[in-house]
């Protein structure tokens, strides 16, 4: 038996109601959490571009092909695309929709942001030793510091600490662009400055644990 509702009876109040919806806190938590991780992760980041541009993928989709089972807005078609890629332009385009309607609130939406920063402590460039030896290369900004901070020499590792994660997270940048770019999903200057401010928070909370 099929049952009807009050709302989709008066479609009026129905779009009404949609507009005050919002995604409870967990899920909003989780799809943050899942965004950091498995999105803007650099070192995932790199396999899915690699992946991406170089698995050897035989089903070339043709331009109808596309249109009828692939096509999302701002998304287009090129000539060699493969299934695969097709599927992951697709794919990627839903993804960030669902997250996007999911994470629209009034407020603040701190539960996104902690589920985003839970995914940013598990990216590896945060705790990598080369990222020590890559912004040893600044040193321009370890001297400013020094300059305008005239603190303890502890104090001082602290804060390269920091420089040290922001640093990782700078050059890991490049590999979560490529990514967005194969995957022609939007990345502009604010997600790039979330993920470094993200890095700068850890590299200060791992110094401050010393």
């Amino acid at each position: 038996m099929i049952q009807t509702y009050f709302l989709e009876k008066v479609p009026q109040i129905a779009t009404s109601y949609q507009q005050d919806v919002e995604a409870s806190p967990s899920d909003r938590y989780d799809m943050g959490f899942d965004m950091s991780l498995s999105r803007e992760n650099p070192t995932v980041a790199i396999y899915d571009w690699a992946k991406f541009n170089f698995l050897d993928d035989e089903d070339v989709v043709t331009k109808d092909q596309w249109e009828e089972l692939y096509a999302r807005p701002d998304t287009n078609w090129y000539e060699g695309m493969t299934q695969y890629q097709a599927e992951v332009i697709r794919d990627e385009y839903d993804y960030n929709l669902k997250h996007q309607i999911m994470n629209n609130t009034d407020a603040f939406n701190f539960a996104n942001t902690a589920g985003y920063f839970a995914g940013a402590l598990l990216d590896p460039l945060n705790f990598l030793p080369w990222t020590r030896a890559l912004s040893s290369s600044l040193n321009w900004i370890r001297h400013g510091n020094r300059l305008l901070n005239p603190l303890k020499m502890k104090n001082i590792t602290k804060a390269d600490d920091v420089i040290d994660a922001v640093a990782g997270s700078v050059a890991g940048e490049s590999a979560i662009y490529m990514r967005k770019d194969s995957y022609q999903s939007n990345y502009d200057l604010q997600n790039a400055f979330i993920n470094v401010i993200s890095a700068g928070s850890i590299g200060a909370g791992i110094a401050g644990m010393r």
